[in-house]
């Protein structure tokens, strides 16, 4: 079954998220779309869990209680619920996990999280820039490195794929 296009979404999308939940309930799309949003959060969950533990020593025990503020926060359920975006929480948990490496002063690794999150959503950028800016000089040529060979491996094959387009 095709997706709804322009005509049966109405003018200005009138109708759009009726037709949309409509054609997802008649292609059982509906459960294998919620299990990427469910894929967005478990990244997310990790980042800010590897940010937690690598500003601290021992056992945190506030990371279970911080997961679940996280999952209750506007912009984590909005994500899911409203608007279905879960590339924001993949980017924006890529990133928390690369400052975790940054944090134990692994410049290639954060730089290939970093590369996968300006993939996944463009805002990642204002993180990347800053982060570029806090690293040691001698070792931003690292992190830029990583970033820019794991965007190559992904965007290369996609572009050759889509002849470019």
């Amino acid at each position: 079954m095709p997706f709804p296009n322009s005509s049966v979404l109405g003018p200005h999308c009138v109708h759009a998220s009726s037709a949309i939940y409509q054609w997802s309930v008649e292609t059982n799309a509906l459960r294998p779309t919620l299990w990427i949003g469910y894929l967005g959060f478990v990244v997310l969950a990790f980042g800010v869990a590897s940010v937690m533990r690598s500003m601290t020593r021992g056992p945190t025990r506030g990371v279970v209680a911080t997961l679940i503020l996280i999952a209750w926060a506007p912009p984590v359920i909005m994500c899911l619920l409203d608007f279905f975006h879960p590339q924001d929480m993949l980017a924006l948990g890529l990133v928390m996990y690369a400052v975790s490496f940054i944090s134990k002063e692994r410049w290639w690794r954060a730089g290939l999280l970093l590369g996968m999150a300006i993939l996944t959503q463009q805002f990642a950028w204002l993180a990347v820039v800053a982060l570029v800016l806090v690293v040691p000089r001698r070792d931003q040529w690292r992190l830029v490195a990583g970033a820019g060979f794991s965007a190559g491996i992904i965007a290369i094959p996609l572009l050759a794929i889509t002849s470019g387009r």
